[in-house]
């Protein structure tokens, strides 16, 4: 009796370990993937009704998935991508919209992802027409001196309307040195808010 106990005892923890090493094979594991660049699309929609974003920057999602060694073994990043769509955004504002993981096998799941959504803020796309500085630099030949230099025309600018709100001079430089009479000048603008740093969103016609 002894031994029969003793062989249903080998029998049990023989089976035991047939289940652990089995089970193995399909027990879930979690696998993280990081710095998933986040795409937005539809971005041309916002051109279309006026509208451009506000922060022109990069977006990444980190991803935590679930799924057995073999599966998570199969996934090929490249063909997994993250997207915000911009279609239904109609006006100005701040914006909460969902991450979308695409090409993601359906064998694995989703356990955890950041951020999973995004603030996107748009503005109105305005044009102004605003006058603009000449600013000199260097000395006119012959002891000549510059009594007046100022732009024929305004300048047409475009682009955020909060950009444009910030703009307090328009200027450009222009080089007189060695100058004998009056001349005209074809020169790029530049916007500048009013501690002097450049507004770089703006398209200046």
């Amino acid at each position: 009796q002894e031994r029969l106990i003793r062989i249903l005892a080998s029998v049990g923890i023989a089976i035991t370990l047939w289940f652990m090493v089995n089970g193995n094979a399909d027990m879930l594991i979690t696998q993280d993937f990081n710095s998933i660049p986040i795409t937005l699309t539809n971005v041309e929609a916002l051109t279309e009704k006026n509208l451009v974003l506000a922060d022109d920057k990069n977006y990444y999602l980190n991803l935590q998935v679930k799924g057995t060694d073999k599966n998570l073994r199969n996934v090929n990043m490249k063909e997994v991508t993250a997207e915000v769509d911009l279609s239904d955004i109609d006006e100005k504002g701040t914006y909460d919209l969902d991450v979308e993981v695409k090409g993601l096998a359906n064998s694995v799941i989703i356990s955890s992802m950041n951020p999973t959504s995004l603030a996107i803020e748009v503005d109105n796309i305005i044009k102004e027409a605003l006058d603009v500085v000449v600013l000199l630099e260097g000395k006119p030949a012959n002891d000549l001196s510059v009594i007046s230099a100022k732009s024929q025309e305004q300048v047409e600018v475009e682009g955020p309307e909060e950009s444009i709100a910030r703009i307090d001079k328009i200027t450009t430089t222009v080089d007189v040195s060695g100058l004998e009479s009056d001349t005209t000048r074809h020169l790029e603008v530049a916007a500048y808010d009013a501690t002097g740093n450049p507004i770089t969103d703006l398209e200046i016609l």
